[in-house]
C-alpha cells in the first residue's frame, strides 16, 4: 500500500477577485506540502489546481468512525469526507494567504 493518500482539488478565487498568473510552486500549509499551479482547464484567472499528500499515519485515517473506513476507497465513508473537507478548507485558507502575501490575488475593477 502507498504511504500517502493524494488529494487533488481546485481553489477558486472569491467573486470579484482574479488570480494573477503564478508559476507551479509548492507551499507549506499546516504541515502539508501543497503543490499549486494555474488550472489549464479554465480560461479565466480564478482557478488554481492543488494537490497534497496525507500520510496514512495522519489522524484522519487512524480515528474511529461509526462507518467502516476502507483505505482503498476512503471517500465511501461520509465522516471521512467531512474530515477531509475541513482539511481542504484549511489548505485553501493557506493558498489564499499565500496569494495575498505575494500580491497574486487581485480585486477586479468593474
Amino acid at each position: 500500500m502507498k504511504k500517502y493518500f493524494k488529494e487533488e482539488w481546485n481553489y477558486i478565487a472569491d467573486a470579484g477577485y482574479e488570480i494573477d498568473n503564478i508559476e507551479s510552486t509548492k507551499i507549506m500549509v499546516n504541515n502539508f506540502e501543497v503543490s499549486i499551479k494555474m488550472s489549464e482547464d479554465f480560461k479565466h484567472k480564478g482557478d488554481i489546481e492543488y494537490t497534497f499528500d496525507i500520510p496514512y499515519s495522519h489522524e484522519i485515517f487512524t480515528k474511529e468512525y461509526s462507518e467502516v473506513l476502507n483505505l482503498e476507497q476512503p471517500c465511501d465513508c461520509d465522516e471521512f469526507c467531512d474530515e477531509l473537507s475541513e482539511i481542504r478548507g484549511e489548505i485553501e485558507e493557506g493558498i489564499e494567504q499565500y496569494l495575498k502575501d505575494n500580491n497574486k490575488l487581485i480585486e477586479m475593477e468593474y
